[in-house]
Parts: structure tokens; sequence; C-alpha cells
């Protein structure tokens, strides 16, 4: 999920999961218009109120979301940073530690490490996942945007030009995503500090608070193992049909 959720580039098997996602929710849409059977889908949504124009867009979209769909995200990502920094950027390097100090950590954001902020500025990727590399876009952020060209000014000086589309990355590029899950959390051990640094960065923070929804979404319950027990939260949060603890230990060979 937070690879999705917050990286331009993705690894190529998380790729190959977009891929199989945007086309299950293309044949969702599609299924929605003729009127077929959509299982759960048809129960959380409702494409009825959609035009014919909105239903092929959003199955463009997500047939989009294929791998087939070309796109250099390095350098799409490369010309966003120029545009923002525009003469400054030679001295990106100090404009980002200064974005961080004086506004992310004083704004109570000291738990997103400056190495994480700065990876993310400069490259898109905002969480690593072991020694990987991220050789495709991310496409599930990719997206389409209309504007009209500035080509030449009538008597009146208004100006005049065509229609065009251009599809790419527009996603935000200054403000980091462990905002949204990697800032807050219930379990206050995650904001221990010592020699008044930070012993958990916004990463662990995102992913405990993915486990509790994960957990919540599973049980209906509160997740608190790792608040109550002391065990670590880093566990993926228990299969409520796999049984008790010594169950699945003694079914797997351990106890």
């Amino acid at each position: 999920f937070m690879e999705v959720f917050g990286n331009a580039r993705v690894r190529e098997k998380t790729a190959e999961y977009i891929e199989q996602q945007g086309l299950m929710l293309a044949d969702v849409v599609l299924a929605a218009h003729e009127k077929e059977e959509l299982g759960l889908f048809g129960k959380m949504f409702d494409f009825s109120q959609l035009t014919y124009i909105q239903r092929d867009k959003l199955i463009e979209t997500f047939r989009n979301y294929g791998r087939k769909q070309k796109y250099d995200m390095v350098a799409c990502y490369e010309w966003r940073l120029r545009k923002v920094f525009a003469d400054r950027y030679d001295f990106r390097k100090n404009i980002i530690d200064w974005d961080y100090v004086m506004r992310l950590e004083a704004a109570g954001g000291s738990i997103v490490h400056t190495v994480q902020y700065r990876e993310w500025r400069n490259t898109g990727v905002a969480f690593e996942i072991r020694d990987s590399a991220f050789p495709e876009p991310n496409r599930s952020l990719l997206s389409s945007c209309t504007g009209r060209t500035v080509e030449y000014q009538d008597r009146h000086l208004n100006n005049k030009g065509r229609s065009v589309e251009t599809y790419g990355y527009f996603a935000d590029i200054l403000s980091p995503p462990y905002l949204s899950f990697g800032i807050h959390a219930d379990l206050e051990s995650l904001f221990r500090k010592s020699n008044k640094q930070h012993v958990n960065t916004a990463v662990d923070v995102t992913s405990y608070n993915i486990n509790c929804l994960q957990h919540e979404l599973y049980t209906g319950s509160k997740y608190t193992k790792g608040e109550e027990t002391g065990e670590s939260w880093t566990q993926p949060p228990p299969d409520p049909e796999a049984g008790p603890p010594e169950d699945r230990g003694a079914s797997s060979g351990g106890g």
C-alpha cells in the first residue's frame, strides 16, 4: 500500500500488481454499464449516474495502468523539479533543507527524517523497500490535464490558441506523503527520542497506522497489540480466521 500510495516510481512486481488491478476496475465499470453482476463492488459503488463520456474516460484511466503505457518518470520528475526551483535548481539541496527545518519540522513534523524527506523531494520515492530498485513509473498517479495553448493575440489583445490534453505526473512534489499516515499515531512509544533524536521515523509510523487500519477492517476492533503486550508493532495484524497464536505456532511446527 505505502509504495503505491507515496512513490512516484515502483518495483516491477508492484507495476504488475497495479496493471492487474487496473484491468479489474475497468471490467467493473464496463460490467456496471452492461448491468452484469458486480459482486462486492456492486455493493460499494454506484456507476449508474455516469454519462457515456465519463464512463469511457474512467475505463481509459484504469486501462492506462498497464505496463504497455510507457512513461519516463525520471525525466518527468526532473522537469518538475526544474520548473519549481527555476534558477535556484543548482541550490535545491539548501532549499530542501530550509523547507524541512522552517516549514515541516517547525509545524510538528520532526518525526519525518531529514534524509527520507530529502530523498523524496529529489526522486519521488518516499517509501523504500530494503535495497529494491524502482524502475517502473507509478501509473496510478499519472493523469490527464486539459488546457489551451497561447499561439497569438487578436486585435483586442486576447490570447488565442488550441485546446490540448497532456498525460503526465501532476502529483504534489512539495508536501510529502508522510503527512497522511506518518506523523500521528496512538502508540506513544513510536515518538520516543534518544539524544534529542527520534528513534523511529515517519515510515515506521505509517507502517503502524496501516497495520491498525487493516486490523480494524478485518476484525472490527481497535489494534492495541503492540501497546498492551510490548510485542513488535511491525508484525502483521493477526488473521481472525487463523485461531489463537498457540494454535498457529503448533500448526507451523513451533512450540
